[in-house]
């Protein structure tokens, strides 16, 4: 089969998604479908919509006009904030979008008003992890102007944590959403009908807590596609993490020392290498690389080692295993290897079990 390639276990994804929205409905939490990290794949859209979630998220408007284009119906949330020169695109394709500007909410509405919709905001909310999101205490404010607007209508707060800053979610984060939510509602009179807590990286607070106030959303994506792998290196129970299996070939299996020769300066990145002496060993190496895929939390199916990459090319210690020229080396992917992956245009997609995900 052609190499490199991209197996993908549909069954196992299915899985993740029908164990997720399990759990975190028995919570009063629904879960929406990030398709991002699978470069918006309509068959692994279908398979969140088969089984249990009602609507799906995406960061560009190209990823939900090829959704739109293979025929999935559901409503549509745009994850990264619109740009003001995209506001018509944003109306005419997403439900829904985050917001934290109120010059662009604006434009949202003129936009909406333009093509006789109404357009759903969802404001974000900074609750430390300094990526969007409006300071709590002018959430309210923001919030009365923008119920006025018509082809607008606020639906919910949300947040985002983790991403940026590495700032975890706990119960003083999230009571502080719920309670900006509250107070919207009481002193402006109106209803939100989403209050979203955050992403995957919310699981062990979901877990912990005794009371998860309103939140009753979380934005999914790394945790439906491989099980939450990331989460502090360690996955979520019963979730499985072998959805994405990249198979390489080797292009040269050779004995080599393990320390270059010669006066060493900045590699091909920019970065200044520093080498481990292990005397000679077998390295062998891949026809894959960083234009294709993320170099870390990558996990060989058999005993060898990832050393490093360039561009084109992933060299590996083969350790005691005797690699030949034109054989297939399997690894299971994280979260970001799959995102670039799923987006490389060089790696071919394989798709595995489509029946049984149904």
């Amino acid at each position: 089969m052609q190499t490199p390639r991209l197996e993908v276990d549909l069954s196992c994804i299915a899985h993740n998604v029908r164990e997720l929205v399990n759990l975190y409905t028995s919570r009063g939490i629904n879960v929406t479908g990030v398709t991002k990290g699978a470069c918006a794949e309509p068959r692994i859209a279908r398979v969140y919509l088969n089984n249990g979630i009602k609507m799906l998220a995406d960061s560009r408007l190209e990823n939900l006009q090829k959704l739109r284009a293979a025929g999935i119906q559901a409503p549509f949330l745009l994850l990264r904030l619109p740009a003001l020169s995209q506001v018509d695109e944003v109306v005419q394709l997403a439900q829904l979008s985050l917001n934290s500007e109120l010059a662009t909410i604006r434009r949202l509405s003129e936009a909406a008003l333009r093509y006789g919709l109404v357009h759903k905001v969802i404001l974000m909310v900074e609750l430390g992890d300094l990526r969007e999101g409006i300071m709590a205490d002018e959430v309210l404010d923001v919030a009365r102007q923008v119920l006025p607007l018509k082809g607008v209508r606020l639906v919910g707060l949300g947040t985002n944590l983790f991403c940026f800053g590495g700032v975890q979610p706990d119960d003083q984060k999230m009571h502080q959403l719920s309670a900006l939510a509250d107070e919207i509602e009481r002193s402006l009179g109106t209803g939100l009908e989403i209050v979203s807590g955050g992403s995957s990286i919310n699981y062990h607070w979901v877990m912990s807590t005794q009371d998860v106030g309103r939140i009753n959303n979380l934005r999914c994506g790394e945790s439906l596609l491989v099980g939450g792998l990331t989460l502090e290196m360690r996955g979520i129970p019963g979730l499985c993490y072998k959805a994405f299996r990249l198979v390489a070939e080797v292009i040269e299996s050779k004995i080599k020392p393990s320390m270059p020769w010669g006066t060493i300066g900045l590699d091909g990145f920019g970065n200044l290498p520093h080498y481990e002496d292990r005397g000679d060993i077998r390295r062998v190496i891949l026809n894959v690389g960083r234009q294709d895929i993320f170099l870390t939390t990558l996990f060989p199916e058999i005993d060898i080692e990832v050393l490093a990459a360039s561009s084109d090319h992933l060299l590996l210690d083969a350790k005691q295993v005797d690699l030949k020229v034109g054989d297939e080396v399997g690894l299971y992917l994280d979260y970001n290897p799959v995102m670039l992956a799923m987006t490389s245009p060089y790696i071919h997609k394989v798709f595995l079990h489509e029946e049984e995900a149904a």
